[in-house]
């Protein structure tokens, strides 16, 4: 049976396991976002925006998301989460 430190440290490894990739798949869709962004280009013309809710609004969303970094969190948390996975599994 494991002791309460082992079953929080697991625990732990296996939700932080799960940020990491919570954190790649977030990059890739952010990724398709701006490829689909860059596809709209021109072909928006006629299309009727919900009330409320502009094209510009829409373009500037695809810009804020395209300048993200690589990464949403600091290169520090990024290394923690990183070096807890690989020597604890």
């Amino acid at each position: 049976m494991a002791t309460q430190g082992e079953y929080l440290v697991q625990r732990t490894v296996e939700d932080v396991t799960r940020i990491k990739d919570l954190l790649y798949q977030l990059h890739d869709m952010i990724d398709r976002v701006a490829e689909r962004g860059d596809a709209l280009t021109g072909v928006l013309t006629g299309y009727v925006w919900p009330d409320g809710y502009t094209e510009a609004e829409f373009t500037s969303l695809i810009a804020v998301l395209k300048a993200l970094p690589d990464s949403v969190v600091t290169t520090s948390a990024r290394n923690a989460i990183f070096k807890l996975v690989a020597a604890i599994r």
